[in-house]
């Protein structure tokens, strides 16, 4: 018999990581596994509450929902650990049946539910559709600009470069010479050990934050949160062995940093960022294809961009798979004033990004010009 119960005790959390981590390889993703969310609950957690949903069969663990509670104006809302991160969400389960029990779970706890970044083709959002179909209450998806993009690796390098449009190739082929004009252009790789992997963070963390991400605040270092995330994220991934950094240098000085991990033989991008000196010819976009080409070198299955599908990444033939950010409200009149709350608050929010200045440099640079 299945049941369900929510952990809510940072001991009795940090207790579930072998059997979490045995439900993680089933999806072969690094968002699934307990050191994702242990180090978004160490980073995010204060002012929260653990609410993790938990599905049992006996002894044996079969599906986790990594939520935590927050208060939005005093009105409590369950969100997935790592929020802030605004990668696809993650939930793990063994098979359709404890799944299920797993999302009637959640919905049995009669706190609305705020989940940013669901697959829109996926077992999940169909599990909570139909958890939520069968009760009173108002259910919402939205699927705009939540796209997650990839590249598979299922052919030689020189057949890839040619499915790329002739202007992409001939884009990238003179932002290089106009790199090598700067000087000497090369990739490095690095692996980084637990008595290394704090200074090459710092590192990279530093070239990520000296352009328009640090004047804007959206770098790693302008947020003392995003920053304990991704430093303690990424001392865990260098202990595991799947922590790495791709540098592009030209000669002696750091133009372009990405910070991933491999899993499943697989690199999942987390970062990316460059210094501005070296703007005119994009490094950003430069080490992306150098890094892609090193990808098919080195025999790896595919690149996982994670983020959302920008623009830019158009200069190669990329897959893209929608999300939706989905929000429910059971129907009580505590959930109903929280839905109140939150239209009236998202209307301000979209007023007030279409008439920022601001905001629009900013959507206009992230889209258009190098990745961020």
């Amino acid at each position: 018999m299945l049941t369900v119960d929510v952990v809510s005790d940072p001991a009795a959390f940090a207790a579930l990581k072998d059997d979490w981590n045995t439900l993680a390889d089933r999806f072969a993703t690094p968002l699934h596994r307990f050191e994702w969310f242990e180090a978004g609950w160490n980073a995010f957690g204060e002012g929260r509450k653990l609410a993790t949903f938990v599905v049992r069969d006996g002894e044996r663990v079969r599906a986790i929902a990594p939520l935590m509670v927050e208060r939005a104006s005093g009105f409590p809302r369950l969100i997935i650990i790592g929020n802030e991160t605004a990668e696809p969400n993650a939930i793990l389960y063994a098979d359709d049946e404890s799944l299920a029990a797993l999302t009637n779970g959640i919905m049995r706890h009669r706190v609305p539910l705020w989940l940013n970044r669901v697959r829109d083709d996926s077992s999940e959002m169909r599990s909570l559709q139909s958890a939520t179909g069968a009760r009173r209450g108002p259910f919402f998806a939205n699927p705009r600009n939540t796209a997650t993009a990839r590249i598979s690796v299922v052919e030689p390098w020189a057949d890839f470069e040619k499915r790329m449009t002739a202007q992409s190739r001939q884009t990238l082929r003179r932002k290089l010479r106009m790199a090598e004009r700067s000087g000497s252009v090369r990739l490095e790789v690095v692996a980084p050990d637990l008595a290394s992997v704090d200074n090459q963070l710092q590192q990279v963390f530093e070239v990520e934050s000296g352009g328009w991400k640090g004047r804007n605040g959206t770098a790693i270092l302008s947020d003392p949160q995003i920053h304990r995330f991704y430093s303690e994220y990424g001392r865990k991934a260098a202990e595991l062995g799947i922590l790495r950094l791709h540098l592009l240098w030209v000669d002696d000085t750091l133009a372009a940093v990405r910070m991933a991990v491999e899993v499943e033989n697989t690199l999942w991008e987390l970062k990316i960022g460059y210094d501005e000196q070296f703007a005119k010819w994009s490094p950003g976009v430069v080490l992306t294809h150098e890094t892609i080409r090193h990808a098919f070198e080195h025999g790896l299955s595919g690149l996982e961009f994670l983020g959302r599908a920008e623009y830019w990444q158009r200069h190669w033939p990329v897959e893209t798979e929608a999300c939706s950010a989905i929000r429910y409200y059971p129907l009580s009149i505590s959930s109903i004033a929280a839905l109140t709350y939150d239209s009236w608050d998202l209307l301000a929010r979209r007023i007030a990004a279409k008439w920022s200045p601001q905001r629009r440099r900013f959507l206009k640079q992230e889209e258009f010009t190098d990745p961020s």
